[in-house]
């Protein structure tokens, strides 16, 4: 998520971690990344019930400053220090149960 690795977190990029809310219309995670990313970084949101290896599901993906692809609604805000929030909604899972989220990045 571009933090330091060897430093405490900011309080900027502590509101950029993931925060999921869901209501009985929709599932809603809101996250923020750099605003400039490399070409050789992706950005790939997954959803999954159990938590499983093989039962997380890709939702979204994003590689370098391009555009979201996948099926969950993806919204982009205007940067703010350097990060883009992002705002992804699934509609009418939340009537399903259980549903957990990540957010990998991959560099290659």
């Amino acid at each position: 998520m571009g933090f330091h690795p060897n430093s405490p977190a900011t309080a900027a990029e502590r509101n950029a971690l993931p925060r999921l809310s869901a209501t009985s219309i929709d599932t809603t995670l809101s996250f923020s990344i750099p605003d400039q990313a490399g070409s050789d970084v992706t950005f790939v949101v997954e959803a999954s019930r159990d938590m499983s290896s093989n039962g997380w599901q890709e939702i979204s993906r994003r590689v370098g400053n391009g555009s979201w692809t996948g099926t969950a609604n993806v919204f982009t805000g205007s940067p703010q220090d350097s990060r883009i929030p992002i705002l992804i909604t699934e509609p009418g899972l939340s009537l399903q149960g259980r549903r957990f989220y990540r957010v990998r990045v991959i560099v290659e």
